[in-house]
């Protein structure tokens, strides 16, 4: 959400009613307090004007009442794309949840207290904190962190040979197609995109890729989100078995594929294509 401030409009406050201190800001129900200076004793029926920043800041001010509310709101005013990156994280079962166990004001509080702005964490800050949360989530899962994420200076050598070389397909003004089949959380196409942007000048990059886990897709996808890349690009699905970019061509295609995640589940797929369609298939 930091990220995106400059792209959001002022949400107007259509109502306050001053006997109970309450107003309406794009359907989230919120109590006026000393907190928020300027906002006593307004007139009634004014229109003020509040950015998305400020106002998660005043979420973590609301009593713990209308937290859900207004939090499960807020969500639900960011556009299609952007909700289908919570829905893949069930995000409306976990706020229940702390709702239940009376921790969802709490922990709105913690993390309205964090400035995780681009100012202040940079991309390959947010990048580092990211893997190191995953090496602590697969640890716990006894899975791999590679299931999920490709670490850093691998992604940017594995990037940096494949492209090195290329000054005919990256000279200005063209358009380079990346692919990555098993895109996981998007690392090698962000990496592939900042390399051809450092290297060239005024060259369109536009990233595809496919990933198998829900979880790492929504942050893929959050991620192309952001960068300003059209997400339909970005696919969820087994590649192995439901490739969805099949019909597609790339000029090139970064990949770490999960050669220690069990694919024994589509292996049928995978030697039916190989018997009926040999060369034609991949």
């Amino acid at each position: 959400d930091a990220v995106l401030v400059p792209t959001y409009t002022p949400i107007t406050v259509d109502e306050e009613d001053v006997s109970t201190n309450r107003v309406f800001l794009g359907g989230l129900n919120v109590y006026l307090d000393s907190a928020m200076p300027g906002w006593k004793n307004l007139p009634g029926w004014m229109t003020h004007w509040l950015n998305r920043p400020t106002l998660i800041r005043w979420l973590s001010k609301l009593g713990s009442t209308d937290i859900k509310t207004n939090l499960t709101s807020y969500v639900e005013s960011f556009s299609t794309d952007a909700r289908e990156i919570f829905e893949h994280f069930h995000f409306e079962e976990f706020v229940q949840q702390l709702n239940d166990a009376d921790l969802l004001y709490q922990v709105v509080q913690r993390f309205a207290s964090i400035d995780l702005s681009p100012g202040t964490i940079s991309n390959f800050g947010m990048g580092i904190i990211f893997e190191e949360l995953i090496r602590k989530f697969a640890e716990s899962s006894n899975e791999t962190a590679g299931e999920h994420f490709t670490p850093r200076d691998i992604v940017h050598l594995t990037t940096s040979l494949v492209l090195t070389g290329q000054d005919d397909k990256l000279k200005p003004h063209s358009i380079v197609t990346l692919y990555d089949p098993t895109a996981g959380t998007g690392g090698f196409l962000s990496e592939g995109d900042e390399y051809i942007q450092q290297v060239s000048q005024r060259v369109s990059v536009s990233l595809h890729g496919q990933e198998l886990n829900p979880e790492s897709y929504a942050i893929c996808k959050a991620d192309m989100l952001i960068k300003g890349q059209d997400v339909g690009n970005i696919k969820l699905g087994n590649t192995l078995s439901d490739d969805q970019l099949v019909s597609t061509r790339f000029d090139y295609m970064l990949s770490n594929p999960p050669f220690g995640v069990e694919w024994k589940k589509v292996q049928k797929q995978v030697t039916d294509e190989h018997k009926h369609r040999g060369y034609d298939g991949r």
